[in-house]
């Protein structure tokens, strides 16, 4: 079955070559952000395309297109989906954070489908598994989602899918790996911004891998004062460091398994730290307070941390230990927790 959506893809990206007029629409569920301004973002520049004012509830652009290529639409500094900007008539499901309605853009709703399948498959059976049972079951998840995504990579380097499966199963690729992938790879692609910070982000990453010493960053807040991350890690005490942001879901979600761990250790010997990172800082103090968050922040760090440790996505995870090395990296829900009660057990 994977095959035939594949080959699908291939002959979508030769009928979706041309440019031609688009238009999108999207419907919010109440009216707080009418007459508020909605974004139409390059995803790989992150220039702004064109931008509107909500009316009656409704998102509407409308232009012209070259090429398909990879877009997000943004409101009120949070993204509220990422797809293909091509010609035809496209509808966004805010709520789903999907597209639909052209070519391209309903093939990458089957390829994100099957990787859904792939994890309730995972999410169905794992209460029944003893924790190496479980540790298995994650690896054997994780070979399938990259063989998912590398094989629609092969099949759709020409068009924008093949941009987008590339960015899910290299993100923890090495420097040495990604160059190897990049090799055959046509120029356009190598040419995107993402691809080339991606790989920068790798070879950093390398030089902040499991075993090194923390590397430090400093973030001036909005009132002039200055924190770093030394004041917290490096003190004698285990430190979780989450780096997170308001308007990503995944990251939202993980709180609840790091307010687990907090209440579990935070009296022996584990702290923990939360760095805002790609984010608004009004919009992150609405998350602290709306999800209780009561463990330190680091609030407006934008950038500065994601470059030094070579973070491409988030939430992202660094358990660092009393003397500041770094013990545990990228780990989330049940692997996060297992690794905790492994550190803390010793």
């Amino acid at each position: 079955m994977k095959k035939l959506v594949y080959c699908l893809f291939a002959s979508l990206a030769l009928l979706s070559c041309g440019g031609g007029n688009y238009s999108i629409t999207a419907t919010l569920p109440d009216k707080e952000s009418n007459g508020k301004t909605a974004f139409l973002i390059n995803y790989d520049t992150k220039d702004t395309i064109d931008s509107v004012k909500v009316k009656e509830n409704i998102i509407h652009f409308r232009g012209k297109v070259e090429s398909p290529n990879l877009v997000r639409l943004t409101l009120n500094g949070a993204p509220k989906g990422t797809f293909i900007l091509e010609k035809g008539e496209i509808t966004l499901n805010v709520k789903e954070k999907r597209a639909t309605g052209t070519d391209l853009n309903d093939a990458l709703n089957d390829l994100n489908k099957q990787d859904q399948a792939l994890e309730q498959e995972f999410k169905s059976k794992q209460d029944k598994l003893s924790p190496e049972e479980l540790k298995a079951a994650i690896s054997d998840m994780h070979k399938k989602e990259e063989k998912l995504y590398r094989d629609a990579y092969e099949d759709n380097k020409h068009n924008p899918i093949g941009y987008y499966a590339f960015l899910q199963f290299t993100y923890d690729y090495s420097s040495q790996k990604l160059d190897s992938i990049l090799e055959d790879a046509p120029s356009s692609l190598k040419e995107m911004k993402r691809i080339i910070a991606w790989v920068k982000s790798a070879k950093t990453k390398e030089m902040s891998a499991e075993g090194s010493k923390f590397i430090d960053f400093t973030i001036k807040s909005e009132d002039g004062m200055e924190t770093r991350l030394s004041d917290f890690v490096g003190k004698g005490d285990y430190v979780l460091v989450d780096f997170w942001a308001s308007w990503c879901g995944p990251c939202v979600k993980e709180l609840s398994v790091i307010k687990e761990i907090y209440n579990k250790y935070n009296d022996q010997g584990l702290q923990i730290l939360g760095v805002a990172v790609w984010d608004e800082p009004e919009r992150t103090r609405e998350s602290i307070t709306m999800n209780n968050i009561i463990w330190p922040q680091i609030i407006n760090a934008q950038s500065i941390p994601t470059e030094a440790y070579g973070i491409t996505g988030i939430p992202h995870i660094i358990i660092f230990s009393p003397d500041g090395t770094i013990l545990s990296r990228g780990l989330q829900g049940e692997s996060l927790k297992a690794k905790v009660d492994e550190i803390m057990d010793k």
